[in-house]
């Protein structure tokens, strides 16, 4: 059975990353706790709830121009598609994600990079959806015959993204997802 993850992937001690987790069917939040060590924490969850793929709210590469390639040294190509923040400015964030997607690519996890206000500007018709409100039009983005259950609603922010990249999991896993930017510097899947 294929057990799903959304993160929102935050500072490290920050308390602000969330997992939302897909298992038999059931939606399970899960949050680190403020000045806990996030890397730390995601590997135990990884050991408890293993995930065949993973949706991650961060940039899993740099721009081209600092990989040896020709191309800008600020934005890759799918952060200019998506008006998204440059890799740089999130500095070691990034570095994180990036050390996260290796052990998890060599454990045979898929992962990809999601971005949540890809979505909502893509998909929702630019209408965010906030904490407590009916999260129906997220859910209707699910690919069909996809059922799932949430164990409880988001009560913040950071569990609503990593709910938004769960739906991308889902619909990345049925061939359903948008794809931006390019092969070889980076892709953002929404």
């Amino acid at each position: 059975m294929e057990c799903l993850w959304g993160i929102d992937f935050g500072a490290r001690r920050s308390g602000k990353t969330a997992v939302a987790i897909a298992n038999e069917g059931k939606v399970y939040f899960h949050q680190v706790e403020k000045g806990k060590d996030t890397d730390a924490w995601l590997e135990k969850l990884m050991e408890k709830y293993p995930p065949t793929m993973v949706a991650i709210d961060a940039p899993l590469s740099l721009p081209a121009g600092w990989c040896g390639g020709i191309g800008d040294l600020f934005y890759r190509q799918c952060d200019e598609e998506l008006k998204a923040m440059s890799p740089l400015f999130l500095g070691g964030l990034t570095g994180r994600a990036v050390k996260f997607s290796r052990k998890a690519r060599a454990a045979g996890i898929d992962i990809i990079e999601a971005y949540p206000k890809g979505v909502v500007a893509k998909l929702l018709n630019c209408e965010y959806p906030e904490v407590g409100e009916d999260l129906t039009p997220l859910l209707d983005l699910l690919p069909e015959g996809t059922e799932i259950q949430l164990t409880a609603q988001p009560t913040n922010e950071h569990q609503l993204d990593a709910l938004i990249c769960l739906v991308t999991a889902f619909r990345f896993s049925a061939k359903e997802a948008m794809t931006f930017g390019k092969y070889g510097e980076g892709l953002i899947h929404v």
